[in-house]
């Protein structure tokens, strides 16, 4: 394989504002590949050479032979020829031993399955790789598994700053500087011109007659540029924005060379011939995210896997089916199968240092779990390597820190680590806890303290800082949302608030905005000017030049899918492909404010007349969620150029918002906890359902779900009347019965879901419903509530309607025509006799457009009277009233009933209450008409009294003793509808009433 770095038309640059800030233009590495192409060099300098066909089919069967045995193990001898200037070791290239050694053991615990894999299909191959002790003729090498050869005695070319081409090294440094193929891997570390990472010979079959092999005794084996070699314990030279300095180059190639291919099988959706990899659609770079489907049917890559393209740091994989390659290879090919028997000697390097990985210790962490069942959380694994293994026992401790809490935002699994004699590495698990609640960013500070001997502390990456990204900031819209819309026409041609016109050292042009440009649009323009008092629409060009019109500081949170689009015209200067003075859109983060880098797969903008057009560019989804700057970046050089630079206008960026869940039996659920917002997202699609704010109790797992779907209008019937409803029903349901925990809702809806309604939106209201209610029955006040909420009505801006309010208890909840009227829920109505008062009282909830109570008596239970009224409290809360009636003469027995008045004069009544007052004995008797309960209250001081109850047909429906004072509670949930006879005898004397059973 062959991997390259082209750093593309811009080269990294280091620049100086006035105002002594710095900004730094960064352009992203680009990987290529290239032992695809090495290997069809050599088949055409070789026409009779084997096909990868015809290899292919030679493999097949020794590949399933391989499978159905035990893997052989091999210790094979490796040469690093380090080709360098004459340096001094451990400068320029010329590699130190260390570093060289450092390699060695990456490609050791790469090739054993040491590297923390987490696939159910991972292996060893059993290929180790030592030192090789003696040279071709049989002395032992100064250092073993090192040649180092000067170029300039040898008499090569001067590499430059470029390096040497693949054909210069295959035609004049390989073939005088290769070691015996059949003893030894030759490894050559030198600088490949463009930009190249390293390419491998790929192994041939046994020898098929009339054939010769593109791969011979005088090229075989890996080529690696200086810049790659490494370990994840000890990087390379270069930063970390070198992505491929932690050895995994060298792995890569020698899995080539040990016969595995690319896994996309170098085609669109292509065969690596391995079974066990899932098929990739092409190559894959930097650090994608799982799930990363395919259209090629992949549900998702592995792009950890080593015969892929990712960065170095988060490759760690080769499968079963690789080795059974490997092992097949290794078994017949030539210059493989003979290295088992080498007779150069092997030497073991040893090292027992442990760090993080490197490159690998601020890694971003989405907060968002990925378990099956609540509650939410997510395994983050971070490895813990050993350079080699671990040469005897130690234990570490794991410190952990940060602003994020531990228990809470995230829980510590493994705070102690046991390593053993042989071990390359330790994981340590921190589990997120995923909730719904938008928050800051968070981070996670790691570190760690070592007992024992058996492993010490590399003398970097000692600790790890984990940002813990929120995922809860919601924005919700179907959609697309204006972040930034700006045409710059502001008063005085300045710039736009919150927009900077930044510059290099030393650059005679910079951004302005005038009316002396014109990028297709109307009025003023942005543009590249090179005197900011008079501001010409020319630029200087004979002097380097970089500058950027940044927007301001950008708002992503709770979006998805940027896309930034202007007008522009531009010139600049253009020469057989090679843009010299362009423009392009550009990016730089919140924390590094000066540091621009090129949108991802945006054009460049060069013209050598001027060109007026149109640019549209897709921000990358890392930035997503988060706050950043956009802008356009102007670069041109010393000579030559065609006016204007760059103009531009009407800046547009917008972006997708949280969209509505709509589907039938999406749900999610959280804990929930006082003065919290909690937005509760679908597990499904995190699209928004609902927001739960302001709770009065803690709840240890509140589920909120869509229990009905769709976009038409079915009715509710109510006492009062039928109405619309919208079809979307949620249902929010704690652990267990809860009528107490007051909060504040708020319900989602799509402009499709209503639609029907037109412009009576606004005006809906919502219908909290119990669980246990038939939304196709008839509804009563004690089947649920009916409340006006405040309504955020955003269908033509942003594309959804919201509906909140403050409820009390959790239930269904649907939206309703504006003239929907449930009465008020009556919780309690009874009252005791104290003296010759009777004091009634009762208890609500749910009321809304409540204009209050008549208190109505009669004493034949038939005609009833108005004695008094009661205004109403109203609200979703339980209220409590009372009224006392004074009236009452000894021996008559009451009735009492609430007539309940809207403010639409609309009415309903409670049911009956009795209270008998006779003498000593005081008896109160509700409800009546009863359900599923009758109670006898005796309030006095009256010896035992008996209770009988008879049916219309005068059969016994019940007898019994009743305490002297107390209450009697009979249940009548078995009885039939109907009227009953009620006989209360006290010392001799008689009570009856009728109570009616719904």
């Amino acid at each position: 394989m062959m991997k390259s770095l082209l750093l593309g038309v811009l080269s990294t640059l280091l620049i100086v504002f006035s105002s002594s800030a710095q900004m730094l233009l960064q352009s992203s590495p680009v990987v290529k590949c290239y032992t695809v192409e090495h290997m069809e060099e050599l088949r055409k300098a070789k026409p009779n050479a084997e096909t990868d066909q015809q290899f292919e089919q030679w493999l097949n069967g020794l590949v399933q032979q391989a499978t159905q045995r035990t893997n052989a193990a091999y210790n094979l001898p490796v040469v690093f020829h380090i080709v360098h200037n004459g340096e001094a070791e451990g400068t320029g290239l010329n590699v130190a031993t260390a570093l060289i050694q450092s390699q060695l053991h990456q490609i050791n615990k790469d090739f054993q399955n040491k590297a923390g894999s987490p696939y159910a299909v991972t292996a060893t191959t059993d290929v180790r790789f030592s030192m090789a002790q003696k040279d071709p003729v049989g002395a032992d090498l100064p250092t073993p598994g090192i040649d180092r050869i000067d170029r300039i005695v040898r008499g090569y070319n001067d590499p430059g700053t470029a390096g040497w081409s693949s054909s210069y090294i295959n035609s004049t440094i390989k073939p005088n500087t290769i070691w015996d193929p059949l003893r030894y891997i030759n490894i050559w570390i030198m600088p490949i011109s463009g930009n190249i990472l390293g390419y491998a010979t790929f192994p041939t079959s046994s020898g098929l007659p009339g054939l010769f092999a593109g791969e011979d005794n005088t090229n075989a084996g890996v080529v690696i540029t200086t810049s790659s070699v490494g370990s994840v314990v000890t990087p390379g030279s270069g930063t970390c924005t070198n992505v491929y300095n932690l050895g995994r180059t060298l792995t890569h190639e020698l899995g080539h060379f040990l016969g595995l291919r690319h896994i996309w099988g170098d085609t669109n959706c292509g065969d690596d011939f391995v079974g066990d990899t899932p098929i990739h659609q092409t190559s894959n770079y930097g650090e994608p995210t799982h799930p990363k489907p395919n259209t090629c049917g992949t549900i998702d890559e592995m792009f950890e896997n080593y015969m892929d393209y990712a960065d170095d740091k988060i490759a760690h994989t080769f499968t079963a089916g690789q080795v059974a390659r490997i092992q097949a290879v290794m078994l017949n090919s030539p210059r493989r199968k003979e290295l088992a028997t080498s007779n150069v000697g092997l030497v073991s390097i040893t090292s027992n240092k442990v760090s993080f990985t490197a490159c690998s210790t601020t890694p971003s962490i989405l907060e968002k779990g990925n378990n099956g069942s609540f509650p939410w959380t997510k395994d983050v694994p971070v490895i813990l390597n050993v350079e080699n293994v671990a040469t005897g026992a130690a234990t570490v401790t794991v410190n952990i820190g940060g602003t994020a809490i531990n228990g809470t935002d995230y829980q510590l699994m493994t705070p102690t680590l046991t390593f053993a004699s042989g071990d390359a590495f330790k994981t340590i698990i921190i589990r997120i806890n995923d909730d719904a609640i938008p928050e800051a960013t968070k981070t996670i500070t790691i570190n760690y303290t070592i007992s024992g001997s058996g492993i010490t502390a590399a003398p970097i990456n000692q600790s790890l800082n984990i940002t813990l990204i929120d995922d809860d900031q919601v924005r919700p819209g179907e959609n697309p949302i204006t972040i930034l819309s700006e045409g710059f026409e502001t008063p005085s041609a300045t710039l736009p608030a919150g927009w900077s016109s930044l510059i290099g050292s030393g650059s005679p042009n910079s951004f302005v905005v005038s009316a002396n440009g014109n990028a297709g649009g109307t009025g003023q323009v942005a543009h590249i000017t090179n005197n900011t008092a008079t501001k010409p629409n020319t630029y200087t060009k004979i002097t380097t030049g970089l500058a950027v019109i940044r927007t301001p500081l950008l708002d992503a949170n709770g979006l998805t899918d940027i896309n930034m689009q202007f007008k522009y015209t531009v010139a600049g200067e253009i020469g057989n492909s090679t843009p010299f003075d362009y423009a392009y859109p550009s990016f730089s983060t919140e924390a590094a404010p000066t540091s621009f880098q090129q949108v991802a797969g945006s054009a460049l903008l060069v013209s050598n007349t001027p060109l007026t057009g149109v640019a549209n560019s897709t921000i990358p989804s890392s930035f997503n969620n988060t706050r950043f700057h956009l802008g356009v970046l102007w670069r041109n050089d010393n000579a030559d150029g065609n006016d204007p630079g760059i103009n531009v206008d009407d800046v547009l960026i917008t972006a997708l918002g949280t969209r509505i869940e709509t589907a039938l039996n999406s749900s999610n659920s959280f804990s929930v906890a006082p003065s919290t917002i909690n937005q509760f997202k679908s597990s499904q699609n995190s699209k928004i359902m609902a927001t739960i704010t302001n709770v009065s109790a803690n709840i240890p797992q509140l589920t909120v779900s869509i229990v009905e779907a769709g976009n038409d209008r079915p009715t509710i019937t109510t006492q009062t009347g039928t109405y619309l409803r919208t079809r979307k029903v949620f249902q929010v349901t704690p652990p267990g019965n809860d009528n107490t925990t007051t909060y504040n809702a708020t319900f989602f809806f799509t402009p499709t879901e209503l639609a029907a309604w037109g412009g009576n939106v606004n005006n809906l209201r919502i219908l909290k419903v119990s669980n246990t209610a038939n939304l196709g029955g008839t509804l009563s006040s004690n089947d649920g509530v009916v409340v006006t909420p405040t309504v955020v009505n955003r269908l033509t801006t942003d594309g959804y309607v919201s509906f909140s309010a403050n409820f009390t208890g959790f239930s269904k909840f649907t939206i309703v025509e504006q003239a929907t009227i449930l009465p008020v829920r009556l919780l309690d109505f009874k009252g005791v006799l104290s003296g010759n008062i009777v004091k009634l009282n009762w208890k609500t909830t749910a009321e809304t457009n409540n204009r209050g109570f008549d208190v109505e008596r009669s004493t034949d239970g038939i005609t009833f009277g108005k004695i008094g009224f009661v205004s109403a409290l109203n609200g979703s809360v339980v209220n409590n009233y009372n009224f006392d009636d004074v009236q009452i003469i000894k021996g008559n027995r009451y009735y009492y009933r609430l007539k309940q008045i809207d403010n639409d004069s609309r009415s309903s009544y409670s049911p009956v209450f009795n209270i008998t007052y006779i003498d000593k004995e005081q008896f109160t008797w509700y409800p009546n008409p009863v359900k599923n309960k009758l109670v006898i209250q005796n309030n006095g001081v009256a010896k035992n009294a008996s209770v009988s109850i008879t049916d219309l047909g005068g059969r016994s429906i019940y007898k019994s003793q009743m305490l002297s004072s107390g209450n009697l509670e009979i249940s009548t949930s078995t009885w039939a509808s109907g009227v009953y006879t009620v006989v209360l005898t006290s010392d001799g004397e008689p009570i009856t009433f009728k109570v009616v059973k719904d």
